[in-house]
Order: structure tokens, then C-alpha cells, then sequence
């Protein structure tokens, strides 16, 4: 013991809490260094979210145009267009190109998906593919919806209508990179709006503002990430999306 009576069992604790002092220090460092990345891990998550809940609930308008309801059909394509908007920014790692390719073979398995034979897609049989489709748009001119009839060709094209405007929305998603700006966001916000609103067009809602609401709620959820800006675009494009 020295002269003060400071001997080694009490230089002891406090070195200890010295010691876990700069423990502390460095996990917070740690989780400081981490926190960025958190971040936007949680970003991407909440955006992916408003997404697919905006595309589910366009479907489920464009499901009025036909008679059945192709159901299963709209349900694949929704997976698809979550598959191309999450999945493909994961191979950004491996560059552009790998991102284009996955995003490419993904919307090519939307054909078979929304209707077209598998195996007219397996044997590349694009002309006759292409009929059919053909066939299917000339018949839409005169078609009243909910369409009940039994032309395949006019089912096909009525799905295809909601694949475009999925894929549209979903590429947007993929390739819109970590600066996911207030035009971006509109961009792949604009076709899932489409994708709700045109079937109100052409069949009257049975309960419009109710509807509305339910629209404008999961727009404003897909938009408000970006703070003012994103509360500008959703009074921009939101209100008018409202259907009469």
C-alpha cells in the first residue's frame, strides 16, 4: 500500500471500468459505422413493402375486367413484378449486366404467366405468339367489360394489359439505384396507380371514395419515404386518381 492508501485492490476497478469504458466506445464506433447501411437496408425493406401492397391492391381493381377473375394469373405476375423490383438490385454486386439479364428472363416468364402456352414459349414459337396476341387486341375494341366471353386471345391481352404495367413499375424499382428520387418514385408509382384506376373507368366501383381513400393511403405510404417531396408528388397525382 503506497502513502495515499491507494493500493492495488482499488487501482483495480478502475481500470476496469476503464477498460469497459473503451469497450463501450468502440461498440458504439461499430454500431455507429453500421448505422448508414442499417439504414438503408430498412429503406429498401419499407419501400419493397408499399410496393407490392400498392401492385396487390391493383390487381385486385384489374381482376373486375374479367369474368372469372384470372386470379391465379394476376397473384404470378405480382410475384414476378416483387421478384424483378427486390430481387434483381441483389446482383448489383456482380454489375449491369447480370441485373439487365435476370430482369429480362423475368418479364419473359410473365408471357406464359398471363396466359400464353407454355409451349409456345418453350419452342420460341413468336409468330404464332404474336398472332394470338394480335387476335386478342382486335377483339378488345368491341369487348364490354367485365369480360365473360370465351376468346382466350381477349384473356390473354386483358392480363398482358396488367403484366405491363406491373413490370413497368417493377423495372423502375430495380434500376432506380440508392438515389431513389421523387421522379423515380413517381415513375414506378404512375403505372400501379393505371393498374387501379383505368378498370374504374370502364366499370363503375361499386364504392368509389371508399375505394379512393384506400388508393390515395397506400399512395402516400409508397411516397412518403421522401418527405415534402414526396407529399408534393402525392397531392399531385393522388387526388386526381380519385374515382368517380
Amino acid at each position: 500500500m503506497n502513502q495515499n492508501g491507494c493500493g492495488p485492490s482499488r487501482r483495480a476497478p478502475r481500470e476496469r471500468r476503464r477498460a469497459l469504458g473503451h469497450d463501450r466506445a468502440a461498440v458504439r464506433a461499430v454500431l455507429d459505422h453500421d448505422a448508414p447501411e442499417r439504414s438503408e437496408r430498412s429503406r429498401r425493406r419499407i419501400r419493397l413493402s408499399t410496393f407490392a401492397a400498392l401492385a396487390l391492391y391493383g390487381i385486385v381493381r384489374w381482376a373486375t375486367l374479367i369474368s372469372p377473375a384470372p386470379g391465379a394469373r394476376l397473384v404470378g405476375l405480382l410475384v414476378l413484378a416483387v421478384a424483378v423490383a427486390g430481387g434483381v438490385p441483389l446482383l448489383q454486386r456482380y454489375g449491369r449486366g447480370a441485373m439487365l439479364a435476370a430482369a429480362v428472363a423475368l418479364c419473359l416468364l410473365a408471357l406464359p404467366v398471363a396466359g400464353l402456352p407454355w409451349q409456345w414459349f418453350i419452342h420460341e414459337r413468336i409468330a404464332v405468339s404474336a398472332r394470338d396476341i394480335g387476335h386478342g387486341l382486335s377483339g378488345l375494341a368491341n369487348t364490354l367489360v367485365p369480360y365473360a366471353g370465351g376468346s382466350d386471345s381477349v384473356r390473354l391481352v386483358i392480363v398482358l394489359g396488367a403484366a405491363v404495367l406491373l413490370l413497368d413499375a417493377a423495372i423502375v424499382m430495380a434500376f432506380a439505384g440508392p438515389a431513389f428520387t421523387d421522379a423515380r418514385r413517381a415513375g414506378a408509382a404512375l403505372p400501379l396507380i393505371a393498374l387501379a384506376v383505368v378498370p374504374a373507368t370502364l366499370v363503375r366501383p361499386q364504392l368509389p371514395y371508399v375505394q379512393g381513400l384506400v388508393l390515395f393511403s397506400l399512395m402516400a405510404a409508397f411516397m412518403w419515404e421522401s418527405g415534402s417531396g414526396a407529399k408534393r408528388w402525392g397531392r399531385r397525382w393522388c387526388w386526381p386518381a380519385w374515382p368517380g
